[in-house]
């Protein structure tokens, strides 16, 4: 029987991916406010969302792991744990424009994954796609910089009218990323240099993926609200893009889905900044 490792390396991915969620979710204390059987809920929540892994699983020679999976899923779900940034690193990194709200709050919020992330791309370097999957995950945990609305005034400061004050905000937080990632794409381009190709690729969709991410909230925004829905969404769809099969076929839908809240965004933005026009 052939053994390939992508099965095993797919499932260590979405038990990391679900667990990074699992521990930052906010609404644990909540639920248990409710009456509802926690535990089973979340399992329920985290198996829905997983099917078309689960079912590629199914039908696959490594179909064992569709069930290490599920009894992963069961025991994080039963993890009342919740990760809270302390409030004395109050620091911020060099390449963050004080701008830059979004990143510098996230970067508070999410240093221990993040860093841990970043750390172990640069030791992976040196192993074809190793460094640009994690780079990947790290981009799903970014898109949570964008789940909560900032007040009316934040967007008034710029004194700009939508389509410019989209623009801005999408080229600031771009060249973030940039500055973010060159790094890992640098050093992956030179000990891959006849694939350097494929980094390029992996950048220009993240690239889009995070447009996608900027433009869902502000397609969506209300003032100081939390948008933690459409950001799990637009999340999933970030994910699945790793699936072997599924994931061609999602490439063109981030395009697609940003061309929309680009519009969106302009029409909901009109009340807040149609003044500045």
């Amino acid at each position: 029987m052939n053994i390939s490792p992508g099965c095993y390396y797919m499932t260590g991915l979405i038990a990391l991916s679900t667990a990074l969620i699992h521990i930052y979710r906010k609404d644990k204390r909540f639920l248990l406010t409710t009456g509802i059987k926690v535990t089973k809920t979340h399992f329920a929540e985290y198996t829905f969302f997983s099917i078309p892994f689960l079912v590629l699983m199914a039908f696959s020679i490594h179909w064992y792991c569709l069930f290490i999976l599920l009894a992963f899923y069961l025991m994080i779900s039963s993890v009342n744990y919740t990760y809270r940034q302390k409030t004395r690193n109050r620091y911020t990194l060099p390449f963050l424009p004080e701008k830059n709200f979004e990143w510098i709050s996230g970067m508070r919020k999410n240093l221990l994954p993040l860093s841990s992330l970043y750390l172990l791309a640069l030791v992976l370097l040196k192993y074809p796609y190793a460094s640009l999957l994690v780079l990947w995950i790290m981009l799903a945990i970014i898109a949570s910089f964008y789940q909560e609305c900032e007040p009316s005034e934040v967007i008034n400061l710029p004194e700009l009218p939508p389509p410019l004050f989209i623009l801005q905000k999408l080229k600031l937080h771009l060249v973030t990323y940039l500055l973010f990632s060159i790094p890992i794409l640098s050093g992956y381009s030179i000990f891959h240099i006849h694939t350097a190709w494929e980094a390029c690729i992996i950048f220009i969709l993240s690239l889009i993926n995070l447009s996608l991410f900027i433009l869902s909230k502000y397609a969506l925004y209300e003032p100081s609200q939390n948008l933690s829905a459409n950001n799990l969404l637009v999340t999933i769809i970030h994910l699945c893009m790793l699936v072997p099969v599924i994931g061609q076929f999602l490439f063109p839908v981030p395009l697609l889905m940003s061309v929309l809240a680009y519009r969106r965004s302009l029409n909901n933005l009109k009340p807040y900044l149609d003044a500045y026009s």
